[in-house]
């Protein structure tokens, strides 16, 4: 796995992620497109379509959950563009939240080489992540929009716009409900529901982030290490990589763990450590407990002594 010393700089793995930085620019083209769609749409009162400033506005009310209510799609196009824009914008997010929870968390997962066969399996068992939040926001969506449908009496295309509006926490206020017996289901539903597909993004962000893990490993694997990155490795500069340094490179630059975190525990090993052998065996064990015996022994000489001033 070692690279050629002339193109160090150029193959050495950056942990760099392409989605990171292009998730901004996606973003906002995609608020562009949203916003073009409810233009070309939507009206104000049957005769003039919408102003290009509401269009916008419109949009980022939709993509940010904010949903005022001051502004609602009324024909059943712009419901049917509401939905899809909703889900995708949501689902994008979720992933961008995801490349962030990368950065920010860790968790472990198995690799498998470049053509191994369990990494069909690897992929496969985190595609299944995916398959309980679909089935359950599917769900929550049909009974939703069948109470709006049968009990509201509202079209389906209403019904499910409603749906996924409420859902999603966009909630822009239409339709109204006007049965009593809708607002005793959503009293009892609403909070499962939203918090129902807050988990399910929660489920795609995970994925996305676990997929970008593997990438990052998948491309240091690929390139292999210079010496360069070795001299990197090499925190005790003996000329050489053991395990230990090579696994503690590896998850800070995986951002698995904190530099702080990797000090403390090695401060931590060290007090363990107490011949200054470089590992921790029983007579370790044993020097610490007789050093714990001692303290103990000398705080209660010292507590007798306090005892014997004041009887005095």
């Amino acid at each position: 796995m070692l690279g050629d010393d002339d193109e160090e700089d150029e193959f050495a793995p950056r942990f760099t992620s392409c989605m990171a930085i292009s998730a901004l620019p996606i973003l906002i083209c995609y608020m562009l497109l949203g916003a073009s769609a409810y233009f070309g749409i939507e009206d104000v009162d049957d005769e003039e379509l919408i102003e290009w400033q509401d269009a916008m506005y419109w949009a980022v009310l939709t993509i940010s959950t904010a949903g005022l209510g001051d502004r609602v799609p009324t024909s059943d196009g712009g419901k049917i563009l509401t939905i899809f824009f909703i889900l995708i914008g949501l689902i994008y997010i979720a992933s961008c939240f995801g490349m962030l929870s990368f950065q920010l968390t860790h968790m472990s997962f198995l690799h498998a080489a470049p053509g191994d066969p369990k990494e069909k399996r690897w992929l496969d068992s985190h595609l299944k992540h995916l398959i309980a939040p679909v089935i359950i926001v599917s769900i929550n969506l049909l009974i939703m929009a069948f109470v709006m449908h049968f009990n509201e009496e509202a079209d389906w295309v209403t019904s499910f716009y409603w749906a996924t509006a409420t859902l999603s926490s966009v909630g822009y206020g239409d339709p109204l409900i006007q049965k009593d017996s809708t607002r005793t289901f959503l009293t009892f539903f609403l909070l499962w529901g939203v918090i129902s597909v807050a988990w399910a993004l929660g489920k795609v962000a995970e994925v996305v982030r676990l997929t970008e893990e593997d990438r990052k490993i998948k491309h240091f694997a690929e390139h292999g290490v210079t010496k360069k990155l070795i001299r990197e490795m090499d925190t005790d500069e003996d000329g050489a990589i053991e395990c230990p340094e090579f696994l503690v490179y590896m998850l800070l630059k995986l951002n698995r763990v904190r530099r702080s975190d990797v000090d403390e525990l090695k401060n931590l090993f060290a007090l363990l450590d107490t011949d200054g052998s470089g590992s921790i065996d029983e007579n370790d064990i044993d020097t610490i407990k007789k050093e714990k015996m001692a303290a103990k022994d000398t705080i209660d000489t010292i507590e007798k002594e306090k005892m014997g001033a004041k009887d005095r």
